[in-house]
């Protein structure tokens, strides 16, 4: 029993971070009505700068182009270092306010992820730039000392920093019960309007808790870098526990999101010595410490339903712009180009070309999902990967041939779609996002890193591709094969034709209807429960299929290749092409790094590629800000804004011009009138 305790204390200091961090994502709920997924990064990017002020003396800021590294000389202590990290991290927070979330303060729930995730993805290409891509550590700040309790010895830098996140806490709790700050946000998340009445600035209110927040989450950030150390991605990872323990206190309380973040943490501590003792069910085994965050944020979301805060904003939100279905001699003229250039191009840009079109059938499912049914999926990256260990599964280790495997394959995960699209019969938006993104992490870690489902070594292999005794394969001569790459574009436009049809048709106005509203779709006799579903499994099966092509495409392939986060990547892309249609689903196809785009610019160049994901990530933010409805919104108004400028322009040409007069003469001319 003791070392059940022992275990228990020892994950104290993990979960102290999640509570920090999930601070910092209710008081930016509170302030702006945001749910920060950028918090990890912007947690990660002070205590890199931090760590760096300790070790080199060298003061590195948020930017490129202009001087951003300052040598403070060889080394800084370690209070002024903190000092100066907090005030980059402030200014971190007051930067994305005003430059990001106060213009989407109005915008539906996708806009608002896709904003968070542009942030997250700026800030880890910034620290790839400039700190690099390795485990930093500095020395521990609260003390390296241990305290012995139940049989074994603890670092007291854990206890002490669950000690300060309490603290925290309870400081928060005061400031927004009595303080007239606290009132102040309170009455603003209520109503704008109430607060702009009572002479309020709603807009300097959010700037305020953004600041605080990112100083919060920065706070943790430094005090867990001696701890488990920093590098550019691995703080990304603490958002999911940390939404889960926010949500455990309804984005409201202060204490009981800091004690769930805490209990989150000392449970994955208790996970470590069940493992180890063999209590965990091999299965399990892999990710048990990772389902516990999953099915927190489940329960507490599928309880509470619609029940969590929603702040009181000025004007409804606008739905991302969906376009008509395109003709189908459209779609006929894209699959003969895609088809000529998958046959005549190089090998290089063929293989850029297969990744593109297989990137754009993913694509295809936000299309479904977000863009036309407007239900925020994190999860069908998953999906995919699923579908593609399935196919290693049924096709190697049971033997089915083609084109069963596949089959088999796009079957259980479509099914597993529905399932997880269950949940959003009561919830939606951010609440739905924050759902799948965990049920990502914790299917990633339960089978994708779990050998007894992979295979051995945690390596999967895909069957031989063989269609009627010919080989489409993509291993073989002139590498990646072009039978191989015809198939993909056979499929991928089969899915395109799927969604266009869908858009066209009457099932595609119901997901339009309910992404709208769906009290009013209820009422014009619309079964919203039955269309979701519908949405959700559609979604699934074009994922799944983008799975099976993947591990076609790969032949040989582990986790390494279908990380959760990904997921946020895709939604990323599906947002700047145009979520919401299938020109925008194949422009996001070609814009993907591993696509043609990359290949045709970079060309492998490692720095151009962390530079091209820095500019993906601004370009990011500026289309969720200036364009809601992606490129292919703004190409597709190119015609008809050239039309009404050449339109002016004759007008201009044959429209006589006035006669020239002068004050006195008009007015003569009014006083003769009279």
């Amino acid at each position: 029993m003791s070392e059940i305790f022992l275990y228990l204390v020892l994950g104290i200091g993990t979960g102290a971070v999640y509570a920090a961090i999930a601070l910092g994502l209710v008081l930016g709920f509170r302030g702006s009505g945001v749910v920060n997924y950028a918090a990890g990064a912007m947690a990660m990017y002070p205590a890199m700068v931090y760590v760096t002020l300790r070790q080199k003396g060298d003061l590195v800021l948020p930017w490129v182009v202009f001087p951003n590294r300052f040598s403070l000389g060889d080394e800084v202590a370690a209070a002024p270092a903190f000092v100066l990290s907090i005030v980059v991290a402030a200014f971190i927070g007051l930067v994305s306010h005003l430059a990001i979330f106060h213009p989407l303060r109005n915008r539906p729930a996708v806009t608002k992820v896709i904003a968070a995730v542009g942030l997250t993805q700026v800030l880890q290409m910034l620290a790839v730039i400039q700190f690099g891509m390795e485990v930093i550590r500095p020395d521990s700040i609260l003390g390296d000392n241990l305290i012995h309790v139940f049989g074994g010895a603890v670092p007291a830098d854990r206890l002490w920093l669950a000690v300060l996140v309490m603290m925290m806490a309870g400081g928060l709790t005061i400031t927004y019960r009595y303080a007239r700050f606290g009132l102040a946000t309170r009455a603003a998340a209520e109503s704008e309007k109430g607060a702009l009445l009572l002479g309020l600035s709603p807009g300097a209110l959010a700037a305020m808790n953004w600041m605080l927040a990112a100083v919060v989450a920065a706070i943790a950030g430094i005090l867990i870098t001696p701890i488990a150390g920093v590098n550019p991605f691995n703080y990304t990872f603490y958002v999911v526990p940390a939404l889960a323990a926010a949500l455990a206190g309804q984005l409201r309380s202060f204490p009981i999101t800091a004690l769930a973040g805490i209990a989150l943490g000392m449970f994955e501590g208790l996970a470590v010595h069940l493992k180890v003792i063999g209590a965990v069910p091999r299965l399990l085994d892999s990710g048990f410490d990772s389902a516990l965050p999953f099915l927190v944020i489940v329960v507490m979301l599928v309880v509470t339903g619609n029940t969590l805060p929603r702040r009181g904003a000025l004007m409804e939100a606008a739905q991302p712009y969906a376009p008509r279905a395109p003709r189908p001699w459209t779609i006929a003229a894209i699959a003969a180009v895609a088809m000529f250039a998958m046959l005549t191009a190089e090998s290089g840009l063929r293989l850029a070309l297969i990744q593109s079109l297989v990137i754009s059938g993913l694509m295809l499912a936000m299309v479904v999902i977000a863009g036309l049914i407007g239900q925020v999926s994190l999860a069908e990256f998953a999906f995919a990967g699923t579908a593609a260990f399935l196919l290693a599964r049924f096709g190697v280790q049971v033997g089915w041939p083609f084109p069963f495997a596949p089959l088999a394959a796009i079957a259980v995960t479509t099914s597993i779609g529905v399932l997880v699209g269950f949940p959003a019969v009561r919830i939606r938006g951010v609440q739905l996002a924050v759902v799948t993104l965990a049920f990502a992490v914790a299917i990633e870690q339960l089978l994708f890193r779990n050998n007894d489902f992979v295979g051995p070594f945690g390596v999967a292999h895909a069957p031989p591709l063989v269609i009627f005794g010919i080989d489409f394969g993509v291993s073989g001569a002139n590498y990646p094969r072009k039978a191989f790459g015809a198939f993909v574009v056979v499929v991928v436009m089969l899915c395109v034709v799927l969604v266009r049809n869908l858009r066209a048709s009457a099932t595609g106005r119901r997901f339009l209807a309910v992404r709208a509203n769906e009290r009013a779709a209820a009422s014009a006799g619309i079964d919203v429960v039955r269309t979701k579903l519908l949405g959700a499994g559609l979604a699934a099966f074009l994922s799944s299929v983008t799975g099976v092509l993947l591990g076609y495409l790969y032949v040989d392939y582990s986790a390494v290749g279908f990380e959760s986060v990904r997921g946020l990547a895709i939604l990323t892309l599906a947002y700047v092409g145009g979520i919401a249609s299938v020109g925008g689903a194949l422009l996001a196809g070609l814009l993907t790094p591993s696509g043609v785009f990359a290949e045709v610019t970079s060309r492998g160049s490692n720095v151009a590629s962390y530079y091209q994901q820095l500019f993906t990530g601004v370009a990011l933010i500026v289309v969720a800000v200036k364009l809601p409805g992606g490129l292919a919104q703004g190409f597709a108004s190119w015609p008809r804004r050239a039309r009404g400028v050449a339109a002016r322009i004759r007008r201009g040409m044959t429209t006589p011009p006035p006669p020239s007069t002068g004050g006195l003469e008009i007015e003569s001319l009014e006083v003769e009138h009279r």
